[in-house]
């Protein structure tokens, strides 16, 4: 999420899919079909809105109001009004499509704003009826075309609407028909009036079979999903502690493909760095135990830019595609840079860039990785012209991972990853982690890659998502938005975790979460600057936490980062913590994730920092150390209380542990009766400013414990 100043929180980053999708369920009675006018009501699977405009699901959110008369649409039956759809609240009711653009998304759409429809069978189409609120306009684009056939290949009119005042006022228009399908696109255009319902009859064909997916996950022990992200030289502090040793769990390596390959697209070193030096800095990291890889946040290397075509920087603002490839003077631009949308969903367009991603994962390899990130971030709206629309990263995701079905080439050689000469034991391809966990655009891509790929498998080896808990989707400016704890029902990062999961599930993929973190700013700086002035709050930060119950910011990130790992283990989720360490001195500096890091600074002893341990660093190196071979195995909720069951079938002493704490953001606290399986000895451990923790021994069946929002251990 970096940069992130503001972004469309489409469809409130799923509100969380419960509001979108509902899991796919046998049915336990048998369903009894209505019929009017000797037509069934078809049931509508599923809609795919690749342009990311309004909320789809308003289409159908009041089917069972419709009724036909006399083969008519009963003109009495009035669906909701539509209200404003851009109205960011995590209540909003409209229930209409309404064509107007959130203001902070990328204005240019590539192609037509269009919809596909799903039907769960084949059905002879007989009737559409549409309520339609016109605007009566007589500018272009005031049309709304109906299209039958097969998905990416539509080519049957089924009907064109005209909103030039032919539609007198609100009311139903009945379309007839005579077609058998089971999809059909609508062609929306921009001057067209707003559509309250649509509702499709015909008669059946064929149902289809419901999707199959496993929804379980490989449960990990807690020291084994905790990761972190660095960048060069980062941890490793001048009194000789280097602090990126041992992450078992996870550790992502940020750079960028300008960093690595030269103009002439040679590697800088051959094994995917950008020296001989940092080469060697993997080699001890990887060599202490981390699991590293790296996180490309673009994949643009300098030959794609051009003098009118340059974002500067490592170019995370542009797609990976040469600039080459259009017509500069007359290409779509945002804010002055190519968004190349004349050609981003054509996985051709991103050979090069995965011919680069091919030769740096065969070098990367050889260092000991064994995945690899492409990209970052690419579905915020912050990416500027280098945010792509799901389509887009759907066909680049497509070329990375095997050139497209092996359909793509660059110099005559095969491209992406999996032509590497790496098997997927080897190298694994994860998915650029998604900044907003939205169905919408996840379907989309699932879309193009059933539609598009031989056998429409998703192109990548583990999905990935990020979520910094806030209030950002509520509050839409960073300045007036705060963190929240993880449990919170604002940001409901838990719904947002089985979402993912679930699509994950959809996909045959493992999941992953490469970003986290929360801010521990203090209220003002103590160094202000020019840069970062002395009217500069809690680091102008969106993630930033605003203390509670005489508790300190680093004492509540502690807490709060420890529940997330938490929650995260519980699901079987590797979850890294963004970043280890602050990058400035402390104090000194402003803005999104400058002050998230395990650990900060305030010297520099021959030119490295001298790193002091935040407490969340203690609270997850205690937990990591006691949890050890400990796997989560039930969970128990009472009120805001949390208690995780775990158990370690290897040990030889006590094999039950149960994390307890308070899930509430006031800094309460509960005593709380826990009776034991038996009369017998138990340790309680407390975590504190070491790496140990506070351990409190006993012997009882019963023991009272004080729950607190600091999660603690008892092992029995």
């Amino acid at each position: 999420m970096k940069n992130l100043i503001s972004g469309f929180l489409l469809l409130l980053l799923a509100v969380t899919a419960w509001q979108y999708f509902s899991f796919h369920k046998k049915s336990k009675t048998l369903t009894v079909v209505k019929k009017e006018s000797g037509l069934q009501k078809i049931t509508v699977l599923d809609i795919i809105n690749p342009s990311l405009t309004a909320n789809e699901n308003a289409f159908i959110d009041e089917q069972a109001l419709h009724r036909l008369i006399n083969d008519k649409s009963d003109q009495s039956v009035t669906p909701t009004s539509c209200g404003n759809w851009w109205n960011f609240t995590e209540n909003n009711k409209s229930s209409c499509i309404q064509l107007s653009y959130h203001p902070n998304r990328v204005g240019n759409t590539p192609g037509p704003i269009s919809f596909d429809f799903e039907f769960d069978g084949i059905y002879k189409l007989k009737k559409i009826c549409i309520f339609i609120d016109p605007v009566k306009s007589k500018k272009a684009g005031n049309t709304l075309l109906i299209k039958s056939g097969i998905p990416f290949k539509y080519n049957q009119n089924i009907t064109q609407l005209l909103d030039d005042g032919s539609i007198s006022g609100p009311g139903w228009v009945d379309v007839a028909c005579d077609e058998q399908t089971q999809y059909l696109q609508l062609i929306y255009g921009e001057n067209f009036g707003s559509i309250r319902e649509i509702v499709f009859y015909g008669t059946l064909i064929n149902k289809s079979p419901q999707a199959s997916f496993s929804y379980g996950y490989n449960q990990k022990s807690f020291d084994s999903i905790c990761g972190t992200n660095i960048i060069m030289q980062m941890g490793q502090s001048a009194d000789g502690t280097n602090y990126d040793e041992g992450w078992n769990g996870g550790m992502r390596w940020f750079a960028a493909a300008c960093y690595v390959l030269n103009k002439d697209l040679s590697l800088k070193d051959k094994n995917g760095t950008a020296s001989e030096l940092e080469a060697n800095w993997n080699r001890r990291i990887i060599a202490s135990g981390s699991k590293l890889h790296y996180a490309f946040g673009s994949l643009v290397d300098s030959s794609m830019v051009s003098p009118t075509n340059n974002s500067g920087g490592d170019w995370a603002n542009q797609k990976p595609i040469p600039t080459s490839l259009i017509n500069e003077k007359t290409a779509d631009r945002f804010e002055g840079i190519c968004t190349f949308n004349e050609i981003a969903e054509k996985p051709e367009s991103y050979a090069q860039a995965a011919y680069n991603l091919k030769r740096l994962t065969y070098g990367l390899y050889q260092l000991g990785h064994r995945a690899i990130e492409p990209d970052n971030e690419k579905d915020g709206t912050f990416k500027k012209a280098g945010f792509m629309y799901p389509y887009q990263q759907a066909a680049y995701l497509s070329a990375l991972y095997d050139g497209h079905d092996n359909t793509i080439q660059f110099k005559a050689e095969p491209v992406g990853v999996r032509n590497s000469g790496l098997s997927i034991d080897e190298m694994k391809l994860i998915f650029p982690g998604l900044t907003y966990v939205n169905p919408t655009y996840i379907k989309a891509m699932m879309w193009w890659w059933k539609w598009n790929r031989k056998n429409g498998d998703a192109p990548f080896d583990i999905f990935n998502i990020h979520l910094y808990p806030s209030t950002l989707n509520i509050t839409q400016h960073y300045l007036n938005a705060q963190a929240v704890m993880p449990e919170s029902g604002v940001f409901e990062m838990e719904k947002k975790l089985d979402t993912a999961k679930y699509f994950a599930a959809l996909m045959h993929k493992p999941l992953m979460n490469t970003e986290t973190g929360y801010d521990a700013y203090e209220e003002k700086l103590r160094f202000p600057n020019e840069f970062c002035t002395d009217k500069v709050r809690w680091g102008n930060s969106f993630m930033a936490i605003r203390p509670f119950a005489q508790k300190t910011p680093e004492a509540i990130q502690g807490e709060w980062l420890l529940r997330t790992m938490l929650l995260h283990n519980s699901k079987g989720i590797p979850c890294y913590q963004f970043w280890l360490a602050d990058q400035y001195k402390e104090g000194t500096v402003c803005g999104p994730f400058s002050a998230t890091g395990f650990l900060k600074h305030d010297t520099v002893i021959n030119w490295k920092q001298l790193y002091i341990p935040r407490l969340a660093w203690y609270y997850i190196q205690c937990f990591k150390s006691h949890l050890k071979g400990y796997e989560f195995i039930k969970e128990k909720k009472e009120n805001s209380l949390r208690f995780y069951f775990y158990e370690n079938k290897k040990s030889t002493t006590a094999n039950h542990a149960i994390v307890f704490w308070s899930a509430t953001g006031d800094g309460s606290a509960a005593r709380y009766l826990f009776k034991l399986p038996e009369n017998k000895p138990y340790q309680i451990l407390a975590p504190n400013k070491s790496t140990q923790g506070k351990i409190t021994r006993g012997t009882n069946k019963e023991v009272v414990l004080t729950i607190s929002e600091l999660p603690q251990i008892i092992f029995y």
